[in-house]
């Protein structure tokens, strides 16, 4: 290869262009995440009065344009998670049993509602709320009460039957 005056100056652009590179992704914070779409910093507005008495607005940060994107955990991970700890009410032959049918939970304990054996819709009745579900549909709830004497049981029923019951504690 000639280095004649066209070939120096070639380098020398193919050597800026590496070198930029180079600085480009080195110079890249660590905990910068490219996945990351919050708005952050929050943008804030202020309204300043002139004297005039024209109000003035002004932006203090420039929001991030993006899509948050959070994976919810399925069936599947929610049946592992509560099942190990027997918080997972499994609905049997259209409202014919349910498993546990009496078990006790410490106030405020996230539970599965399991309708995903049953091809009908019902509605699940505990102590006083009550807990639509869809044929194959399952729902997480927070058994909770705000009595001020504990324990307090609160009946199971799906179709005008006992099915058992939940002692809050």
């Amino acid at each position: 290869m000639k280095l004649d005056k066209k070939n120096i100056i070639l380098l020398a652009l193919v050597g800026v262009i590496v070198i930029a590179l180079i600085i480009a992704l080195n110079g890249k914070e660590d905990n910068e995440d490219i996945d990351d779409f919050s708005l952050s910093p929050t943008p804030t507005v202020s309204t300043d009065t002139s004297p005039t008495g024209t109000p003035v607005v002004k932006v203090t940060a420039d929001p991030k344009p993006g899509i948050i994107i959070k994976d919810m955990p399925n069936y599947d991970y929610w049946f592992q998670q509560l099942d190990s700890k027997n918080r997972v009410l499994g609905i049997y032959d259209e409202c014919g049993y349910i498993v546990p049918s009496n078990v006790a939970y410490k106030n405020n304990t996230e539970v599965m509602l399991d309708n995903t054996r049953s091809n009908q819709d019902l509605v699940l009745k505990i102590g006083d709320k009550d807990y639509s579900l869809e044929a194959r549909e399952w729902k997480l709830v927070t058994l909770s009460t705000t009595s001020p004497t504990l324990p307090i049981n609160l009946p199971i029923f799906c179709k005008n039957i006992e099915l058992g019951q939940i002692e809050l504690q």
